[in-house]
């Protein structure tokens, strides 16, 4: 048993010299270390903590009666506060302790569904990997609040309105979300909610990387690639197409990412098949449509 701070270090000496001796391994000092399970320590994004709701009961030891606190400390998983901070700092969500979200006005030119896609693939990311903790919820749903509060001033903000007049175009019955014309039919596209999250883990990849950066940095809008349903040069339908840009996108260089993105997005562009825009960029493209029709 650990009696004080002098025994821990001398653990964790012992330990250490064992590791690069034994097994040639070096102990990280900013993540190993001896502490008291109620205090907790952090694992993989997780604080680790023991936690006991406090109950006593009245029992007789030593031949008197006597009222001893039950030994009902159970190991938790907890979402730091301070991860979900630079979270949204990162993302550029806002700032958690203040409880204030806030506009990303560099997505104003993607369309509402590229933005609502991206806002989704953050939030829902996160949730994913934090589902695991005990109070998950509770905990994940402060950045949530703040999450919700930057999507609607972003959408706000490029449409010019107040969020009140936004959350009153984007509801939908007890959700909100957005309509877009799918590949076959019109489909709804709702915003993520906490409680849209299964309980119990789908898979074992729970850390996998969140990829929303896509829909907000792609040279080509997801509405775009949803809308593309036949190739513009040979008329073929019902194939995989590509959007591509009639005026390079060379002459952009050495501006900032937002700008190129800017720029990808209102550029003119036409919709071709993988082998007419091949084809198109290899010089050869009338040639291939001359083949096509002689054949």
């Amino acid at each position: 048993m650990i009696g004080s701070k002098e025994d821990a270090r001398g653990i964790m000496a012992e330990v250490r010299t064992f590791l690069a001796n034994g097994l040639k391994l070096e102990v990280s000092e900013e993540k190993s270390g001896i502490r008291k399970a109620d205090e907790g320590a952090m694992f993989l994004g997780y604080q680790l903590k023991t936690y006991g709701d406090g109950r006593t009961r009245r029992m007789i030891k030593g031949g008197r009666a006597v009222t001893m606190r039950l030994p009902g400390d159970r190991m938790q998983l907890h979402v730091p506060v301070d991860r979900l901070a630079r979270f949204a700092e990162r993302q550029r969500l806002g700032n958690i302790y203040t409880n204030r979200g806030e506009a990303r006005c560099e997505l104003i030119n993607n369309s509402d569904v590229a933005i609502l896609t991206g806002y989704n693939a953050l939030m829902r990311g996160l949730a994913e990997y934090y589902k695991l903790g005990t109070l998950w919820k509770d905990e994940v749903g402060r950045l949530h609040h703040l999450w919700w509060w930057s999507f609607m001033k972003t959408i706000s903000r490029k449409h010019k309105c107040s969020v009140r007049k936004t959350a009153e175009r984007l509801r939908n019955g007890d959700s909100l979300g957005l309509w877009y014309e799918g590949r076959h039919q019109r489909r709804f596209m709702p915003m993520f909610r906490l409680k849209d999250v299964r309980s119990t883990p789908a898979s074992a990849r729970v850390d996998r990387q969140t990829l929303a950066h896509i829909h907000f940095a792609g040279r080509n809008d997801i509405v775009d690639r949803l809308r593309a349903r036949a190739c513009q040069a040979c008329g073929t339908e019902d194939v995989p197409v590509e959007v591509h840009h009639v005026r390079k996108m060379s002459d952009m260089a050495g501006t900032t990412l937002w700008t190129r993105v800017k720029a990808a997005r209102t550029r003119k562009r036409t919709v071709l098949c993988h082998d007419c825009h091949v084809a198109h960029h290899a010089g050869r493209l009338q040639e291939r449509l001359d083949r096509m029709v002689q054949a």
